[in-house]
């Protein structure tokens, strides 16, 4: 019997323990106001973020929101350069409060952080130079056709499981209209990106001549993240979002920077 109550009372103790510890991670939001700062990952997809060429410094839809988020918790906001192949480690290993970058949520990266609430959403388009004769996937996915997207995308993954014929080239640059340029400059055949920032880039640049040849894929949201176990910075964030929302800052934001290029859709 003595054993036993001592073993329900190391238990409860531990049980103690190890919420204290979950409590005591859970300090995120604490922390970015103890120093004033929150410390933002960034990674570059035109008009989500892309750096100014002639200023250096990054903008777009996602630096506006970040900068919201930053006025109500009365602290700056700070941009930390961590390109798409490194993303998800620069959470993980603190190198960043939040991470700012338009990520798709997804299955495997929710099991390493947490998801905000979508602000945003988006697809995956595939595209070939307006000239080529390629129609459709069966025609890309063939022997000799090299087909390009960037590494630790929704995109890497997606090619990797649809294409067993063709090269397949992982870009490791972190910008969104890589692949594009691979497919502009002839050393790739296809490119397969997300969609509404690489339209409105080709948009923005009418010398490119490209054409999608599959209906979008993949449509998913557009979430921020932060690291596993922040739930109260979580919570933070999406009641900021949802005040963003109602308040018409966002929808003015989104308007702002991707104009009829509108959240939810995928632009002809």
């Amino acid at each position: 019997m003595k054993i036993t109550i001592v073993a329900a009372a190391l238990a409860l103790a531990g049980l103690q323990s190890l919420s204290t510890a979950a409590y005591a991670a859970d300090d995120m939001f604490q922390k970015v106001k103890a120093k004033g700062v929150l410390s933002a990952c960034i990674s570059n997809y035109y008009p989500y973020a892309v750096k100014n060429p002639a200023t250096n410094e990054w903008e777009g839809l996602d630096i506006d929101i970040g900068g919201e988020i930053a006025k109500m918790m009365d602290v700056k906001l700070e941009i930390v350069d961590a390109p798409w192949p490194v993303l998800l480690q620069s959470i993980t290993t603190g190198k960043c409060d939040v991470s700012l970058a338009p990520t798709f949520i997804l299955p495997a990266r929710a099991e390493q952080v947490l998801f905000t609430n979508p602000f945003s959403y988006d697809a995956t388009g595939v595209f070939v130079t307006g000239d080529s004769p390629i129609t459709n996937l069966e025609e890309l996915d063939k022997p000799g056709n090299i087909i390009a997207f960037t590494v630790g995308t929704a995109e890497d993954r997606w090619s990797r499981d649809n294409f067993k014929n063709a090269e397949l080239k992982a870009l490791l640059g972190d910008t969104s209209n890589g692949a594009l340029l691979e497919v502009a400059a002839g050393r790739a055949t296809g490119a397969v990106t997300t969609r509404a920032g690489n339209v409105a880039f080709i948009k923005n640049n009418p010398q490119l001549s490209f054409k999608e040849i599959v209906e979008p894929v993949l449509p998913t949201p557009f979430a921020f993240m932060v690291p596993k176990g922040e739930y109260h910075f979580q919570q933070y964030l999406n009641v900021v979002l949802a005040r963003l929302e109602q308040s018409g800052a966002l929808p003015d934001l989104t308007k702002k920077w991707l104009g009829e290029l509108d959240r939810g859709n995928t632009p002809e």
